[in-house]
């Protein structure tokens, strides 16, 4: 039986899809029926769970090589396809990914009574984000996918960017709260036009500094993926295709290596984060709601160690031994760095973000220590 099912639903277009048309339903439902809105979300999120099992059952873990491989091509090129598959790294990734949106929009669910509509788009969509990157083997459409991770999930720190909307001041005003201000600044903020009073406050996050944090967020990873955008016309040049495939096995030039190794550094070491760029994760996991926190905590933050994993040190062997000192030194920061601050907090949400920096370094120095002794062999 199990067989069965597996042989029905092994494709991995599916549970990429599921989520996006569950994101387009909701859009169909007036926001005034909650219910449904919750309920479908929740389904569709359960329904998407049950799609990387079938994989999980036929994966055949003797193997290194990609399975389940779907080329779909994208665009007007020869060189540049959709290419999907998954290995033993991805698979346990897809399926903690599907495993945490139900969690996610469980504990959402009291959240949703205003725009919940909103709320469901957003974690479908950046479930949908999260699944296309673990299982994305084209390294442009990787590159593109976790730079989109950030678009819902700031659209979830505030409703104006995805609602499209603006609520009357003294409605919005009413609704925030005061606590901590001036009476004064109360004043001030009562009178402010909506957009003034969005652009201070926000929706859904859970604290004062909602919006600065978002785009705290958004920055980092923002100018640490520059450099990444100019790596991939260079090995699209070098290599004449995007597959990933032909790109591991391609005879790079050690200057070449050094300069691609450097840019997807940026990009990832962002993500992870590393010392000294760090400061946005502290700062998210404290602004966003608890269902933020969770996502956050339990997926994007594993992106950075994943492209490294993926696509740094395998691509570019060379570069990465020399630069194993490089990683050492702020990875070994973070872990002594970060423990100390965590003792030092009485917030919930502000000990997991400075814990999460410790552990993700740590990880980061198991993967280059990994590397470095593989590249001495």
């Amino acid at each position: 039986m199990l067989e069965q099912f597996s042989d029905g639903y092994s494709n991995l277009s599916g549970p990429i899809l599921c989520p996006v048309l569950g994101s387009i339903t909701p859009l169909f439902i007036p926001n005034s029926r909650v219910r449904p809105i919750r309920l479908l979300g929740l389904c569709l999120s359960l329904l998407t769970f049950l799609y990387p099992l079938a994989p999980w059952i036929r994966f055949d873990p003797s193997t290194a090589k990609f399975q389940f491989v779907e080329s779909i091509q994208w665009l007007p090129y020869s060189n540049i396809h959709f290419l999907l598959g998954i290995d033993g790294l991805s698979l346990f990734f897809v399926i903690l990914t599907t495993f945490l949106i139900p969690i996610c929009i469980s504990v959402g669910w009291s959240s949703m009574r205003s725009y919940g509509k909103e709320y469901i788009t957003a974690f479908l969509v950046l479930e949908f984000l999260m699944i296309a990157v673990f299982r994305m083997l084209d390294p442009l459409l990787f590159y593109v996918l976790p730079e989109s991770v950030p678009i819902p999930m700031l659209c979830g720190a505030s409703y104006l960017l995805f609602a499209g909307r603006f609520p009357s001041a003294g409605a919005l005003c009413s609704q925030l709260p005061m606590g901590g201000l001036t009476k004064g600044e109360r004043r001030k903020e009562a009178s402010s036009s909506p957009r003034e009073a969005f652009v201070k406050r926000g929706v859904w996050g859970s604290r004062q500094r909602k919006i600065k944090a978002a785009y705290q967020f958004f920055l980092y990873t923002l100018l640490g993926s520059v450099f990444m955008l100019l790596a991939i016309p260079l090995i699209l040049l070098q290599t004449g295709t995007t597959d990933s495939h032909i790109s591991l096995t391609t005879e790079w030039s050690e200057r070449r290596q050094i300069f691609l190794w450097i840019a997807s550094f940026a990009s990832f070491a962002v993500k992870v984060p590393m010392v000294p760029v760090h400061i946005w994760l502290p700062e998210a996991h404290v602004e966003a709601p608890t269902a933020g926190s969770v996502i956050l905590a339990g997926i994007p933050s594993k992106l950075g160690t994943y492209g490294f994993l993926r696509f740094s040190i395998p691509m570019f062997p060379e570069a990465t031994l020399p630069f194993t000192p490089f990683i050492y030194t702020p990875s070994a920061i973070a872990i002594i760095y970060t423990p100390s601050t965590t003792s030092r907090q009485i917030d919930l949400k502000k000990i997991i973000a400075h814990s999460s920096v410790a552990h993700m370094n740590l990880v980061t120095i198991g993967m280059s220590s990994r590397a470095a002794a593989v590249g001495h062999l």
